[in-house]
């Protein structure tokens, strides 16, 4: 995949035009990014499911953390470990694994990406994404 962070189209109404979309109890919904600090995340679910089946290559799971004390769900080893760091490192009011799915434009198109987690902090979130997404018909 072609780097994307050099074809982004931020032209002025950026945050108008890139979307999340968030599941809530099954539905999609959708919300620019210029919103998301009214959002109401907490009625959230993962944006797209965990699967376990035998002979996969990556290892997904559960993970407890207990500063939120629950379960958070992971798609690889490497994710785990970044739960568990997290958990160390405190501070975090709130971990949302795969939160939305992120639809943003490019020069080429569309590109929908979901993030691997979102880590809410008092005062501040830190979005957790690897270098990846996946082009969509526009």
């Amino acid at each position: 995949m072609p780097e994307t962070t050099e074809e982004l189209d931020a032209g002025a109404d950026w945050a108008r035009r890139w979307v999340t979309v968030w599941k809530s109890a099954q539905v999609n919904i959708a919300c620019p990014v210029r919103d998301l600090d009214t959002f109401k995340w907490s009625a959230s679910c993962p944006a797209r499911a965990f699967t376990w089946r035998a002979g996969q290559r990556h290892r997904p799971g559960l993970a407890y953390m207990s500063t939120t004390g629950r379960l958070h769900g992971f798609e690889s080893l490497a994710e785990r470990r970044l739960l568990l760091a997290l958990d160390f490192v405190g501070g975090a009011a709130e971990v949302l694994s795969q939160p939305f799915t992120l639809k943003f434009t490019t020069r080429r198109g569309t590109v929908r990406h979901t993030p691997d987690f979102l880590v809410l902090f008092h005062g501040t979130a830190l979005l957790i994404a690897p270098a990846r997404a996946s082009r969509s018909p526009a």
